[in-house]
């Protein structure tokens, strides 16, 4: 790790609420769906398929007209500490990854400094897509993955207000640790009869991080969700989210 004690991350926005600096520009047309963009971010325990939830999302919002920009908080980290993206293996890359976000957050002492570089990535995305950082990109959603702490989800809300919507995924141990180990006994080669072991070890980490000042506190953001799905069943996720996308667009019969 860098010996350098980072305090504010590189182009990091303001935290106060609805800053105009982050905001749109006031002479935008408020009233006109075109000029609204739109904020998900998404949280759940280690295992739970984030992907298959963001894009089943990014399905029904183009149904809507709607693109989508994605923004990684875990690659943000990674870019910020000037770390190598490459890994050995699947473990290997989300445990190192944990690693960078809780060391971060200990070197900065910022709870929040995930979030800043998510907002910060949001401000560079806006300014390419319509040539100003306070001209809302037209029809675009930015898909924010994954929160880890409470305060992240406080300043998200500070500064994107009712336009920002979080989404809790939930799926049951037992799944979850099967989804794990399927997703990392590719990459183990000739060790892949530990991918269940280290799926477990991955799971267990959450709640181990829990107890830690500045560690992931998964546990206690889940529940500030806006919206709550389950991504075991791919027809009912898709039911869950399509009705969000309803009620997001003041659809009156939902």
């Amino acid at each position: 790790m860098p010996t350098r004690r980072p305090t504010e991350p590189r182009s990091a926005p303001s935290d106060e609420p609805q800053d105009e600096s982050d905001g749109p520009s006031p002479d935008a047309a408020a009233s006109d769906p075109a000029n609204i963009e739109l904020v998900f971010g998404f949280v759940g325990p280690t295992g739970t398929d984030l992907v298959a939830v963001a894009d089943t999302l990014k399905a029904q919002l183009r149904a809507m007209q709607y693109g989508v920009e994605e923004v990684r908080l875990s690659e943000l980290i990674t870019a910020y500490l000037g770390k190598s993206d490459h890994f050995d293996n699947e473990y290997d890359r989300i445990s190192t990854l944990m690693d960078r976000g809780t060391w971060l957050r200990e070197a900065s002492d910022q709870r929040d400094i995930a979030a800043r570089l998510g907002i910060a990535q949001i401000r560079a995305l806006r300014t390419r897509l319509s040539g100003d950082v306070r001209t809302p990109a037209i029809r675009t959603a930015y898909f924010v993955r994954s929160f880890k702490r409470p305060e992240e989800v406080e300043l998200f809300r500070q500064v994107y207000g009712k336009a920002f919507t979080l989404i809790s995924v939930y799926a049951s141990l037992p799944w979850r640790r099967q989804f794990l180990s399927k997703q990392i006994a590719p990459s183990l080669g000739p060790r892949r009869s530990e991918a269940q072991e280290l799926a477990t070890r991955l799971i267990t980490r959450d709640y181990l991080e829990e107890g830690r000042k500045l560690g992931q506190r998964v546990g206690k953001t889940f529940p500030l969700a806006d919206c709550f799905v389950v991504s075991e069943s791919r027809p009912e996720l898709e039911r869950q989210l399509h009705r969000l996308v309803l009620l997001t667009f003041g659809h009156p019969y939902v």
